[in-house]
């Protein structure tokens, strides 16, 4: 196909409004190293082409990361039919493939659990500090429109952020001011073919059944002002976490109850669920009713009154809050599977493989039998102000059946088995505000 004049205008439109979002992701390492993640799908393939181009003119590098999720009987080949047609374009590309049992269901989440987790670790293997992902304007439309359903508040509302900052990196989405079909267009022009995958018509899947519904169903939102309610939010709720929070290595935290009630209710309860998404290991914070109800439950209690949510209890204490894991939903006892894993969503457990290692090695919370068998040998000093619940919820590693170390506690595992345990949960804390496309 012939490419006209108008078509080279359109093109080099669309380049010029990608390297202007690029921009605001500034500052970048000199000759940067761009990671890119690609399904073989127009958004992700446009993304491609253009951080291309974007990186050539900064004498980097970029590699494409494709992700077979084996959910599909041809989806290795069309993985490798899309690692070939990145290569013919000068991309280098990489096939990474998610192995092991496939849930029955939640396959989406995951399915984007699994392919995020594959995608950082390449990241953090090659040192590559910025990943971009193809969702664009009108993923960001979609996105709003099912958390609108599910009532997610304002700060749902602002929809995805440009940069989201993660360990070790950050993930970039350039296209959220770029449009579907602008970007459908900009491939086409080109001679560019592109994969369909089949799960985005499965109506089995909520964005599959938004995206056939009428336009006035899916909604209009002004996503910049709720992008800008959601920075000025998340910064006041960063402050009253600077002055209230006092967090402990042990894996719990409390608040000042007085810095708490000198905020509005909407406020306290953002600062509330960023404490318990952190304590619980969760991915992302509880929805705002259920954080509300709990906000103005706990703060009218008084002191040794407590209640739960996702996964934590939160006690009130005279002029504190004090959140901590609750006993009730810990994992169970495991056995070790490698050598380092993410334990409940909160410690990064260790334990170096050796070939006298002794059989029959778990994972699993301390809880109260534990404590009862390791306190004698636990120095008094160390666990001064420290919750009940906040101990018995520490990883140890049990061998057959007996608690042999708990780093926390510096009981340590005879020789010649080691482990360590590093609280490091999904959900950061202090992450940085909201970032608007």
């Amino acid at each position: 196909m012939a490419v006209t004049i108008s078509d080279s205008a359109v093109c080099a439109d669309l380049q010029q409004r990608f390297d202007a979002a690029m921009d605001r992701f500034a500052p970048f390492e000199n000759r940067p190293h761009l990671a890119v993640a690609v399904s073989g799908g127009p958004d992700s393939l446009a993304l491609a082409v253009l951080a291309k181009h974007w990186v050539d003119a900064r004498f980097g590098r970029l590699t494409a990361l494709i992700v077979d999720h084996g959910l599909r009987p041809e989806s290795s080949d069309e993985a490798r039919q899309v690692h070939a047609q990145l290569r013919t374009r000068g991309i280098a590309a990489e096939v990474l493939t998610w192995l092991g049992d496939k849930p029955a269901g939640g396959v989406q989440a995951a399915a984007r659990t699994a392919r995020y987790r594959l995608l950082g670790h390449w990241c953090r293997k090659y040192g590559v500090l910025h990943l971009l992902a193809g969702h664009h304007a009108d993923d960001q439309q979609e996105t709003i429109a099912m958390r609108r359903a599910r009532r997610s508040g304002a700060v749902g509302l602002a929809g995805m952020s440009a940069i989201v900052e993660g360990e070790g990196g950050r993930l970039l989405r350039p296209l959220l001011g770029l449009r579907r079909a602008d970007l459908r267009a900009f491939l086409a022009i080109q001679g560019i073919s592109w994969i369909d995958d089949p799960s985005n018509r499965d109506e089995r899947f909520e964005r599959a059944r938004l995206r056939r519904a009428p336009a006035p169903a899916r909604g209009s939102v002004a996503v910049g002002d709720a992008a800008r309610h959601r920075q000025a939010h998340e910064r006041r709720v960063l402050s009253v976490l600077a002055r209230a929070a006092s967090l402990h290595p042990f894996g719990f935290c409390t608040l000042d109850v007085d810095a708490l009630q000198t905020e509005t209710a909407e406020i306290a309860s953002g600062a509330l669920a960023r404490v318990v998404a952190w304590v619980g290991g969760r991915a992302y914070p509880p929805g705002p009713d259920a954080t509300d109800r709990l906000r103005a439950r706990i703060l009218d209690q008084a002191p040794g009154r407590s209640a739960t949510l996702a996964g934590c209890l939160v006690a009130r204490r005279r002029g504190t809050l004090e959140i901590t894991r609750e006993p009730g939903r810990l994992p169970p006892s495991t056995p070790l599977s490698s050598r380092s894993a993410m334990w409940d969503g909160r410690f990064w457990v260790t334990v170096p493989g050796t070939e006298n290692a002794p059989p029959a090695r778990e994972i699993g919370p301390l809880g109260r039998q534990g404590w009862v068998g390791v306190q004698s040998h636990v120095a008094p000093d160390l666990v001064v102000g420290v919750p009940t619940a906040a101990i018995w919820a520490l990883p140890a590693l049990w061998i057959e059946g007996v608690p042999v170390g708990v780093p926390q506690l510096l009981i340590k595992c005879p020789a010649p088995v080691l482990f360590s345990a590093v609280f490091r949960p999904r959900c950061t804390l202090f992450s940085p505000t909201f970032a608007v496309a």
